[in-house]
């Protein structure tokens, strides 16, 4: 998957549909800076506001003292 990422900008691979991988990975952007890939023994999978929106205040938190 560290491979595909290089190359393709996608662990998945260049085609979603036919990873082997566990979970599909789904890239992040700006409107979703909170969203994380979750390395589990059970289960790998995509979430939202890991950590309770810890992101997203330090993201607001950047931005807003950025020019200063």
């Amino acid at each position: 998957s560290f491979t595909n990422f290089a190359k393709f900008g996608d662990p998945n691979g260049i085609d979603s549909s036919t990873t082997d991988l566990p979970a599909r990975w789904i890239p992040v952007d700006k409107r979703t800076c909170g969203r994380n890939f979750v390395f589990n023994a059970k289960e790998s999978h995509m979430e939202d506001e890991l950590f309770e929106g810890r992101t997203a205040k330090y993201v607001e938190i950047m931005n807003k003292y950025h020019s200063i």
